[in-house]
């Protein structure tokens, strides 16, 4: 799917959330042909599904640690509408322990492939979305090493907004990727940049005269961003879109 059909799912689709559109795709947790070497090892080769929910489940990331893998996941069952997983497996696949970020009536969702990373502190940063009405919100969860939630961040905005991305920065901040709707009836690329306990220190908007979706961001050696996009502002069509940034967006 691409990043203006995540966006139509997560910002135009508000009043269908209890239906298909906001229901997280996919019934199997999938880890496919995944391998690993560790602690001396060989390589460990498995295909397994994780049925952990009563409804849709989707894996989103996947990261290696020293004594197998940690997941984010998305999920939808009849206890939290839709919910984030955090997953940590052992390198044969199975399941070790999972925690949720859930509340009863509230939205917490992951962000599209890659929304989760490594913090300095051996934990993880996961860039999503949050909704408790009608309007989105980008979100940021921070986890320990082992899926405890250290802290929750939503950022308020006029308008409907969702994150796809976050990375940490040199100073233990983040920086976070997304789309947002401030501009009616267009949407544009949002950076927002966090200090370490995800408090806003900025945000800013990039884009042209129609739809332009931030998809993903990294970190550059000169303490700014490169930030993925897509956009159709600049051409009719949609085109690839990217945007590099000084430290200070």
């Amino acid at each position: 799917m691409t990043a203006k059909g995540m966006l139509n799912d997560s910002l135009l689709s508000i009043n269908t959330m209890h239906t298909a559109e906001f229901k997280l795709i996919g019934c199997l947790f999938i880890l496919l042909l995944s391998s690993a070497s560790v602690d001396g090892q060989s390589a460990t080769h498995f295909n397994v599904a994780h049925d952990l929910h009563s409804i849709n489940e989707t894996t989103y990331s996947v990261l290696t640690t020293d004594s197998g893998y940690v997941a984010s996941c998305g999920y939808t069952d009849s206890l939290a509408p839709i919910g984030t997983e955090f997953i940590v497996l052992d390198i044969f696949g199975n399941v070790e322990s999972r925690k949720i970020v859930a509340a009863p009536n509230k939205y917490y969702y992951p962000g599209y492939c890659n929304s989760m990373t490594r913090t300095s502190d051996g934990g993880y940063a996961l860039a999503g979305g949050f909704i408790d009405s009608v309007r989105p919100q980008m979100l940021l969860i921070k986890y320990t090493a082992y899926g405890d939630t250290v802290w929750t961040r939503t950022y308020v905005n006029d308008s409907a907004t969702v994150g796809y991305q976050c990375k940490q920065t040199v100073d233990g901040g983040y920086v976070l990727v997304g789309t947002s709707q401030e501009f009616d009836p267009w949407v544009d690329v949002i950076v927002i940049r966090t200090d370490s306990l995800g408090n806003e220190l900025w945000r800013k908007y990039y884009g042209g005269n129609n739809s332009d979706y931030g998809i993903s961001i990294i970190t550059t050696p000169d303490n700014g961003f490169l930030i993925g996009s897509e956009s159709n502002s600049f051409g009719g069509d949609y085109d690839s879109y990217v945007i590099k940034t000084d430290s200070l967006g």
